[in-house]
């Protein structure tokens, strides 16, 4: 695993090495950031269910201006983090150790993505996941929400948010929503 491009282009990235942990791909992550690339640049990106971080890693590296990292354990995304000097200071991320329905009830700030990638047999934390966004308005007015998931798993029919772009990689589903009202 590793950053594909940007800044960090190359760096190789820590991860466990068992079947329980499922990183994101170097393709689909490459075919995830090719659709969003208009809105990575100056963003405020939520990396939900975050496991090492390579998304929001990847996002920093593409000029990502600021990426808070949120999962129940955070020991990779932090020794991924530890491996770029230019982050020693902290400036541009913060890593919070939380479910993502305890983060989301006390989130204070908005983002203009957010990315959403829980272990597949918890798909319940999509849903749940998108009705807290949508009732805190985390979501900033033109921002978009990137659900990576199952393709046995359907994000069809979400109150307050519509699916735009929904692209299969093998098993795994990249499944954009925006809010209802925006346009793209």
């Amino acid at each position: 695993m590793r950053i594909i491009s940007g800044k960090y282009k190359g760096l190789k990235l820590c991860f466990p090495d068992n079947k329980k942990f499922r990183p994101t791909q170097d393709r689909v992550k490459e075919s995830l950031f090719n659709i969003i690339s208009k809105y990575v640049d100056q963003s405020h990106l939520l990396d939900l269910c975050c496991g090492t971080g390579s998304i929001g890693i990847e996002a920093l590296s593409r000029g990502a201006e600021f990426v808070t990292f949120v999962d129940t354990k955070t020991h990779y995304v932090k020794r991924n983090l530890d491996l770029i000097p230019d982050f020693a200071d902290g400036r541009c991320f913060k890593v919070v150790r939380s479910t993502a329905k305890q983060f989301l009830k006390k989130c204070d700030r908005s983002f203009n993505i957010i990315f959403i990638d829980p272990p597949w047999k918890d798909s319940y934390i999509y849903r749940d996941s998108l009705k807290a966004i949508y009732e805190f308005g985390i979501l900033e007015p033109q921002g978009i929400i990137v659900c990576e998931h199952n393709k046995m798993y359907s994000l069809e029919n979400t109150d307050g948010f519509e699916v735009f772009s929904s692209s299969r990689y093998g098993d795994a589903v990249l499944t954009l929503l925006k809010r209802t009202t925006d346009t793209i």
